[in-house]
């Protein structure tokens, strides 16, 4: 007979037992679950993926389609239209002769008889070059001599339109011929011509730009050494204005890039 003690002890034993089977089998279902579960999830996304694969190969497929479509309707309008200008322009679709090189025609001149001209061809310059035959020692046949076109001469610069340099402005120009042949000394000019030109004695008022490889500063203290009354400058706009002898025009065009005549003060 089993006392009440024990009865309970085996009791509490067979609970213990019962409830650790429970979780193991708790536990070992829950891990299925979740196996089960992400092996579904993993053919879920596999499948999406594939999906998504397939309406993006469909897509490129349908726009390669339409560009395919496209390129053939454009080579088709542009056949039709070189048709119907040919149609338009007959004489442009027909081929055209080539013009006859020095090289072709040296070989037909060796097939002509002795006494027959020399012959030309036309370059693509406009010019001619000529093929001179001249007699060989074999059966009196040519050979061909090309002779050299002579080159066209080089445009010669523009003259300068009075004796100092192109820098100057013209009327500077006529101004300081009509000094010198005043033998420099005091003199009224005949003109102005140019109605800029404002002439005071011997000295007319200009403005010079000095050009970026000289030194403002220089350039300012050697016009003032040649007698050059500064009213204005400018090192930031690289410009000198003022009274300058007319005798020193020559050497005011070797400083500035260009001398010309300063334009008269506005009158209000």
């Amino acid at each position: 007979m089993l006392t009440n003690t024990r009865r309970d002890q085996r009791s509490r034993r067979q609970a213990m037992f019962t409830l650790e089977s429970l979780d193991d089998r708790l536990v070992l279902s829950a891990g299925a679950a979740g196996a089960a579960a992400a092996e579904a999830a993993g053919a879920a996304s596999s499948s999406h993926a594939a999906l998504v694969q397939q309406r993006h190969e469909a897509k490129l497929a349908r726009i390669h389609a339409r560009h395919e479509a496209k390129l053939a309707r454009i080579e088709a309008r542009h056949e039709a239209k070189l048709a119907a200008y040919a149609a338009i322009h007959p004489t442009l679709a027909a081929p055209v002769a080539l013009p006859v090189t020095a090289a072709a025609a040296s070989s037909a001149s060796t097939s002509a008889p002795a006494a027959a001209p020399s012959s030309s061809s036309p370059s693509s310059s406009g010019s001619t070059t000529a093929i001179a035959a001249s007699p060989t020692s074999s059966g009196g046949s040519v050979s061909p001599q090309a002779v050299t076109p002579t080159p066209s001469p080089t445009p010669s610069p523009t003259p300068s339109p009075g004796p100092l340099p192109t820098n100057v402005a013209a009327a500077l120009q006529s101004l300081y011929t009509e000094f010198e042949n005043a033998g420099g000394g005091d003199f009224t000019p005949s003109q102005p011509s140019d109605k800029m030109l404002q002439i005071s004695g011997n000295s007319v008022e200009v403005s010079l730009k000095i050009g970026p490889g000289s030194d403002f500063n220089t350039a300012l203290s050697q016009l003032k050494s040649d007698g050059m009354q500064v009213s204005s400058s400018s090192s930031t706009y690289d410009v000198i204005d003022g009274m300058l002898p007319i005798s020193q025009l020559p050497a005011a065009a070797q400083i500035a890039t260009s001398v010309i005549p300063a334009p008269p003060p506005m009158m209000l």
